[in-house]
This record gives structure tokens, C-alpha cells and sequence, in this order.
């Protein structure tokens, strides 16, 4: 294909991007202000996150896991219905079949908790941009480690 070596993967939605006709068009939408960080341009970084994204098949991986194991696990598990509720969504938008657009590759321990996990594939889920947020959101509550331990099982269970 003529200029496929030029497509690259935006760092902050996960879409491939023309680079000869400049940045990613999500740029512009971007709600949260990432800090820059290099260690996001690094080649290393960039094969990681691409090798990630193709092991969750370029979906959010969290939503494979929780159409898989379903609503059952509600009953007992406070976090992951509260994972599980945000997915499926107030108003009865199921986003448990996502389409994976906005993909980020999000580190399950965090960098600055861990700088040893920071490449380790083990450590890292496809997450489209909303619910990458809301993990985020998740994080600064008494729910971070159970959301994590989930997020670990979401990458360890086997998915279609």
C-alpha cells in the first residue's frame, strides 16, 4: 500500500494517522490534558502499545472481559458492578461491544508506582478514551486496587 509507512498510531486516542499530513484529528478533541511525557515517543513505547492493542484485537479490553463474565458477578462484587454499570451505561447504551476507536493503552499499576512495569505487557489494557477516564476517576476512590485486580484479570483471562 503506497504510504502505509508513514501511518503511525496517535498517542493519545490510539487511531492511525496519515503522519505526512500532520497530527491526529483527535488532538483537537481532546478533553484531558495529558502531560507530555517522552517516554510516550520512545520507539520502545510505541512497539509495546501497538503489540497491546494487537492482543486485545484493537478493542477495549475490559469490555471483552465484562461481556464475557457478565452481570452475574454484580451480585458479590461491588467494583466490578460498578465497572460493569458504567459499560452498559444509564441509558441503555451497551458498550460492553465497543468498536475500539479510541484506543489507549493504559498502565493497570501506574509508572510512577512501578517504573519496572512500564513495558511489561502484563501491566497493560486496551481502553477506549471514556472508560480510560473513568479508571482514572476509579483510581482516586477506595475502589483502586480492586479495580486494578480486575483490570489484571481482564488481561489474563483468554477472550475470543
Amino acid at each position: 500500500m503506497k504510504g502505509s509507512d508513514t501511518m503511525r498510531f496517535c498517542n493519545h486516542c490510539g487511531r492511525l494517522y496519515d503522519e505526512n499530513k500532520g497530527r491526529c484529528s483527535c488532538r483537537a478533541k481532546v478533553k484531558r490534558q495529558y502531560k507530555h511525557n517522552e517516554f510516550y515517543d520512545t520507539q520502545q513505547w510505541r512497539a509495546v502499545s501497538r503489540a497491546v492493542r494487537v492482543r486485545d484485537f484493537n478493542l477495549d479490553r475490559l469490555s471483552m472481559f465484562c461481556s464475557k463474565i457478565g452481570s452475574e458477578r454484580c451480585k458479590y462484587d461491588e467494583t466490578y458492578k460498578l465497572l460493569y454499570c458504567f459499560l452498559i451505561d444509564a441509558y441503555g447504551v451497551d458498550r460492553t461491544h465497543s468498536t475500539g476507536s479510541a484506543l489507549l493503552v493504559h498502565h493497570i499499576v501506574p509508572r510512577n508506582e512501578c517504573y519496572a512495569k512500564q513495558y511489561d505487557m502484563d501491566n497493560l489494557i486496551s481502553l477506549e478514551y471514556h472508560t480510560h477516564e473513568y479508571i482514572h476517576q476509579l483510581y482516586n476512590t477506595k475502589h483502586k486496587e480492586q479495580v486494578q485486580k480486575i483490570l489484571l484479570e481482564a488481561v489474563q483471562t483468554v477472550l475470543p
